[in-house]
């Protein structure tokens, strides 16, 4: 159970919300003997180089309105100030690039894709989906600062799954991110994993709640 919301997801989710997030896992695994996981980190770019990219480009327009009024207005200025303007444009752009919106523009969104499907791999073990005894574990994974979710079937699930089935789920859930709807995303893409799960593996007279329905959030 979610205790305390962290600062950088207080506007998106409250108490009461991850609340109705654990109760929808709760309310799926009675109707499947398969396991849902739902887990928010804040990001998965481990690193960036985007604060020095921010500074080239502070650098970049400090020299292009340089040359601007050099060419139109013949105005040369003097050595010491421009060399304080170049201080401060690249010092200015190192940091607005670390500003989450402008760093998130900075990142090549491949890179952000990668490193967010490497995060979400790594949260599947960690969450002991791999351990369960029908291998029929499913993660639903939400990168907050890079806006992208990944679904991560176990084995078992994948025998009768294909990733595409899963796209609509990854929707709702970048949908909700961005919309601050992150609720509604989980909710929806929860019910909707119900429905996939229950196809394929119904609840059965022994079925052991195996993981905890917590929702898992994690820096």
């Amino acid at each position: 159970m979610v205790k305390e919301i962290p600062t950088w997801l207080s506007s998106y989710l409250s108490l009461e919300g991850a609340s109705r997030i654990e109760r929808a896992v709760s309310e799926a695994e009675h109707k499947t003997s398969g396991e849902i996981v739902p887990m928010l980190v804040y990001r998965s770019t481990v690193s960036s180089i985007s604060p020095i990219l921010g500074a080239f480009i502070g650098l970049l327009l400090a020299l292009i309105v340089k040359h601007i009024l050099v060419l139109t207005l013949g105005w040369v200025g003097h050595d010491l100030l421009w060399s304080i303007g170049f201080v401060i444009a690249g010092t200015s752009g190192f940091y607005l690039a670390r500003i989450p919106a402008l760093e998130r523009f900075l990142i090549p969104r491949k890179d952000q894709k990668l490193e967010t499907e490497r995060r979400a791999m790594l949260a599947f073990y960690e969450a002991g989906l791999a351990n369960t005894a029908g291998r029929t574990g499913i993660l639903l994974f939400v990168s907050f600062f890079e806006r992208q979710a990944v679904v991560l079937a176990d084995q078992g699930i994948a025998r009768f799954c294909k990733p595409e089935d899963f796209q609509e789920l990854v929707h709702d859930l970048v949908h909700g991110a961005k919309e601050h709807q992150l609720v509604e995303g989980f909710e929806k893409a929860i019910l909707k994993c119900q429905d996939v799960l229950a196809a394929h593996f119904p609840p059965d007279t022994a079925n052991p709640n195996e993981l905890k329905d917590h929702l898992r959030i994690s820096w």
